[in-house]
């Protein structure tokens, strides 16, 4: 099966797919912008998203994992999107999150 993908900058084939830390399987896609996640799969594989106007989306993944997307700030204004060169700034293990919440809490007294 293969990815076949129209972009400003021409048309390409896409044939190889791989998981990013673990969490999901995606299209490699060497240019141009792609969807990289689908949301009726990630329902299907028991992921829960968050996403509303001008916010950032959230993903949690099954183990716990939160995956928080960035908004573009330029020509694509708001467009969610993961920086796969910074993916550890996106990503906050089940252990991360309750140390933050503790933090917070801590601050609130």
């Amino acid at each position: 099966m293969a990815l076949h993908g129209k972009y400003n900058s021409g048309e390409t084939q896409i044939n190889e797919k791989g998981y990013t830390q673990g969490m999901f399987c995606m299209w490699l896609v060497r240019i141009g912008i792609v969807k990289l996640l689908y949301l009726p799969t990630l329902e299907k594989d028991v992921y829960v998203y968050q996403y509303h106007t001008n916010s950032t989306w959230i993903v949690e993944c099954p183990d716990g994992t939160i995956l928080k997307f960035k908004q573009d700030k330029g020509l694509y204004k708001g467009f969610p999107f993961i920086d796969m060169d910074n993916l550890s700034e996106h990503i906050l293990k089940p252990s991360s999150v309750a140390e933050k919440l503790s933090e917070v809490n801590r601050r609130t007294r």
